[in-house]
């Protein structure tokens, strides 16, 4: 980050803050969990960090194992927290409009209003 008198960088401002905030799934021809280099959602960091650990783990270690059962873990979490949050969309916004209210974009807040 910069600050006070110095430029801007010219570096692209998903570096810091993530990738696009409307795409809210992976997409399995990004292949991104195999490349370092990318800048990957923030929601995709710890499942990138698990594979990294079990690609480098030796073959049948504990360490391996360990690293497997993190991301098991991690994968479950993430599918309670999402069935949690689509419960509690059907009980505020009904079963029918749960879907659209949830997967619904607010739109950038302008300062100059």
């Amino acid at each position: 980050m910069q600050y006070g008198d110095i430029g801007l960088s010219q570096a692209d401002f998903s570096l810091y803050i993530g990738a696009n905030g409307t795409k809210t799934f992976v997409d399995p021809s990004e292949d991104y969990l195999w490349s370092t280099s990318k800048a990957i959602d923030q929601r995709d960091a710890d499942l990138v960090h698990f594979w990294a650990k079990y690609e480098k783990a030796p073959e049948g270690s504990r360490r391996k194992e360990k690293a497997r059962r993190q991301i098991v873990e991690a994968m479950s979490h993430r599918m309670h927290v999402d069935g949690s949050v689509e419960l509690i969309g059907e009980i505020l916004f009904g079963i029918v409009k749960s879907d659209a209210m949830l997967n619904t974009v607010r739109p950038i807040w302008n300062r100059e209003k």
